[in-house]
């Protein structure tokens, strides 16, 4: 049977007109998880976002929720003070937790609170730590854009850190060994040039360092790895970079120094190599006489309007902090976290096609981006492979080239798949 690898469930108390948090959230992770990361000829990879807010035929509950219909399934609850005081939605949660505990940590319940009196009983019972979100009722639509991204950044973030957990356990429990230790959070490495992004990596790390204020999202499921800052003493600082990257995504802030640093280059090619989300974040000023080649097949943001303080012609210039606005930050960081997201999922839907096709793992890989040459340089170095990666297909120049340094290669977008 056919099913989505994972659907999103917002639940809400209607309470105005119209209004609510719990409606303004569900359209908002629907914008973002519509079409998730890597598009490429209109082609993306979709995550289905659905709703109860409204009882089906009053004053019945709302309308259940088939748990079966996917392999994993993360419930929003938008808990306030309307919510708690009625009664069926106490019975609807409770039934449906149930559920969700029988399912055996397939599926994620994740409490959105807005205010102390939306802790609904249900979460003290499950001793279930939600989202602290208080609304800015009385602000403007800036505000309740910034409100928004943040409880979408943490709500991917901690979707993230559940599917690797739910993943990794079932590659664990097939081959007959102990479940996965469960991710508590997302890990951003900020790969970054001294010379010229140092500001930069310091600025995303100190917006996540920042304490929120009284009546801000403060964004708990994403941690930053700024090297010296997150290094401890005693261990090789390759060692240390190797496993934050592997445990999670990078983010290449790319500035006109960063393609010269040999660490910067490890640190890319070391993300390639263990299959982890990249995003590149496009700082360059004046330009570099050699682009590092191996910078693409990943998605780059822009920010055009960045300043530069211009100094020595000899020197890179010296990064403004201050052209860079926390909303622009937020948008890079959704950016990664859509990506991290979109190469999570894929691959364990991926996986289970092409398990249930019969193919021999040992001889197939499953790679999240399409295809290139610093990712089948480690694929291939064994022997003969099967390559299924995203739709559509790659061109038929890449295929040529590809073929021509891996002769042994088979190149499968994944509709083309044995399933």
């Amino acid at each position: 049977m056919l099913m989505d690898p994972l659907r999103v469930y917002v639940l809400w108390a209607p309470s105005r007109a119209g209004d609510d948090p719990g409606r303004r959230l569900a359209r908002a992770l629907r914008r973002q998880l519509d079409l998730v990361g890597m598009i490429r000829d209109g082609i993306g990879f979709s995550i289905a976002v659905r709703q109860r807010s409204r009882t089906w035929r009053p004053p019945s509950k709302p309308r259940p929720i088939d748990l079966t219909a996917a392999r994993w399934n993360v419930i929003v609850v938008v808990g306030d003070d309307v919510m708690r005081n009625r009664p069926e939605w106490a019975q609807y949660l409770a039934e449906l937790a149930a559920q969700m505990t029988a399912r055996g940590g397939a599926d994620l319940l994740l409490p959105v609170i807005l205010s102390p009196r939306g802790i609904l009983p249900l979460f003290g019972k499950l001793n279930l730590q939600g989202i602290q979100a208080p609304t800015p009722d009385k602000g403007t639509e800036e505000d309740w854009d910034r409100w928004l991204r943040r409880i979408t950044m943490y709500t991917m973030g901690v979707i993230w850190a559940h599917q690797r957990t739910a993943r990794r356990s079932l590659i664990k429990i097939v081959a007959g060994a102990e479940a996965a230790s469960a991710v508590r959070r997302i890990m951003v490495f900020l790969s970054h040039a001294k010379k010229d992004g140092k500001d930069a990596a310091l600025l995303v790390k100190r917006f996540s360092d920042l304490a929120p204020k009284e009546d801000e999202v403060g964004v708990n499921s994403v941690e930053m790895y700024f090297d010296t800052h997150s290094t401890v003493a005693g261990t090789s600082y390759s060692d240390q970079f190797e496993k934050a990257i592997g445990g999670g995504a990078l983010l290449g802030i790319v500035t006109d120094a960063y393609h010269g640093r040999p660490w910067c280059m490890w640190e890319i090619l070391s993300a390639k190599k263990q299959k982890s989300p990249i995003l590149l974040w496009d700082l360059s000023n004046r330009g570099t006489l050699r682009s590092f080649p191996y910078l693409g097949n990943v998605p780059v943001l822009r920010t055009p309007d960045v300043r530069y303080k211009m100094g020595n012609p000899a020197e890179p210039a010296e990064l403004d902090p201050e052209s860079i606005s926390d909303k622009e930050i937020e948008r890079v960081l959704m950016a990664l976290l859509s990506e991290a997201m979109r190469m999570e999922i894929w691959t364990a839907h991926a996986e289970a096609l092409v398990n249930a096709g019969g193919t021999t793992t040992q001889t197939t890989i499953v790679c999240a981006r399409p295809p290139e040459l610093a990712d089948l340089a480690h694929e291939c170095a064994t022997g003969p492979k099967t390559i299924v990666y995203p739709d559509p297909p790659i061109s038929l120049y890449e295929q040529a080239l590809l073929a021509a340094a891996f002769p042994r290669l088979t190149l499968l977008p994944l509709s083309e798949a044995p399933r």
